[in-house]
């Protein structure tokens, strides 16, 4: 599935690196192998990502746009990304209330019903058995129900044997006769036939383009010695072409079972947590977007950590890798490392691609979030559309709510 080139008639204005360079340079960006021969010096962000959405490479998009991104705006790009599956899920809830797990059975039952569908292969056979019947009906009948005498075609033979007797006593006294004839002409009449011949046959090759001798033994042995009856094997082919898709098949529908997400259940391991933990993650990257503070950043990373397994979480700790310092309680700065950011907001559009549940496949999923990540790139999709001023709640505890995001009227942007 490939993207179709819109979205870049706007400038990518969010970006915090313009050229594939210096995201290798200063955000420790490592293209894959299959894609550096995308990459040449001057190449720009805008460029690189076209080509490769173009080229289908979706997924590798995503992973160069995390990491060229400005940092804040790679966190709501996740963050739009899981609220995207969350709506993809509750929609497919309400069409098919059965859980991921009792959807694949039934997919599998299905799937297992219809491979075992005997029913066109047995036509298949039917028409082999009928096709036999019919021949072993007409041998019946040549063979004659009951036949006292042993060589029923002795009187037959006999009759034809005496007829080319008859025959080649006619066509030896023929032959005879014309070797008396030629036998008894002079040296000078037989070699003039000679010439006379050997030109014709000349004659006949330049005109006709092969030799007369040639053809006809050809002709003789081609009426001497039948063709070759080639057997009739469509019927055969036919079964195991059926036979042969009916693999395929099979394999083709494991492989795409296998795309999808199986959470693992092994004795032992932690509890899954609860719906309301994932959303506490999920909301403490809001509260970061909107707030980019590092104090709201190590929030994050709290509420984020136990919850990692799930792209909520991953969320929340991205988030708090893109802070400005890591330890704000320390008296010395820890800035995150080159790339660490990036990673969180990939890794986390990934586990959205991959999430158990909902309609869409990994490829769909994917082509929805680049899309929304180019939108977040151009500055179309905000927090600012998604929050309007008059929803905020401006509080104590919400005050971070009403200060952040783009076009909004707080008196510093940075919440502080």
């Amino acid at each position: 599935m490939s993207w179709d080139g819109r979205g870049f008639s706007k400038p990518l204005v969010l970006l915090e690196y313009e050229t594939v360079q210096e995201t290798i340079e200063h955000n420790a960006y490592k293209p894959d192998e299959d894609i550096e021969s995308f990459i040449h010096p001057d190449i720009t962000t805008e460029e690189f990502l076209a080509s490769l959405a173009i080229s289908e490479k979706l997924k590798e998009a995503c992973d160069y746009l995390s990491s060229s991104v400005n940092r804040r705006v790679g966190v709501w790009w996740a963050y739009r990304c899981i609220k995207e599956l969350h709506k993809e899920i509750e929609e497919e809830n309400k069409k098919n209330p059965l859980p991921p797990k009792e959807r694949r059975k039934k997919a599998i039952d299905k799937k297992i019903a219809e491979l075992g569908d005997m029913s066109e292969l047995n036509a298949i056979e039917k028409q082999n058995e009928a096709a036999g019947a019919k021949l072993k009906e007409s041998m019946g009948k040549l063979a004659a129900p009951d036949m006292a005498d042993s060589d029923p075609m002795k009187a037959l033979h006999s009759k034809i044997q005496g007829g080319l007797d008859n025959e080649l006593g006619s066509m030896n006294a023929a032959k005879s006769s014309l070797e008396k004839m030629i036998n008894g002409a002079s040296p000078e009449v037989k070699a003039a036939a000679q010439r006379n011949f050997d030109q014709s046959m000349v004659m006949f090759k330049a005109k006709h383009g092969f030799d007369f001798k040639e053809r006809l033994d050809f002709l003789i042995k081609k009426a001497v010695f039948p063709p070759e009856i080639k057997p009739d094997n469509s019927k055969a082919e036919q079964y195991f072409g059926i036979v042969e898709s009916r693999v395929k098949a099979t394999k083709d529908f494991i492989e795409g079972e296998l795309k999808k997400y199986f959470p693992l259940k092994i004795p032992g391991l932690p509890k899954t947590p609860s719906k309301q933990k994932y959303d506490e993650a999920l909301n403490a990257a809001r509260r970061w977007v909107l707030t980019p503070t590092d104090e709201n950043g190590k929030i994050a990373c709290d509420i984020g950590n136990p919850v990692a397994q799930k792209p909520e979480g991953v969320c929340a700790l991205a988030a708090y890798w893109s802070s400005t310092d890591l330890m704000p309680e320390s008296k010395h700065p820890v800035p995150p490392p080159p790339g660490l950011a990036a990673k969180g907001v990939s890794t986390t559009v990934y586990m959205c691609a991959m999430a158990e549940g909902g309609s869409k496949s990994y490829d769909e999923r994917y082509l929805d979030y680049y899309k929304i990540g180019v939108d977040c790139a151009c500055g179309i999709d905000t927090w600012d559309e998604a929050w309007k001023p008059e929803d905020t709640v401006i509080g104590e505890e919400y005050d971070w709510e009403g200060k952040s995001g783009f076009g909004r009227n707080g008196d510093d942007d940075s919440g502080d």
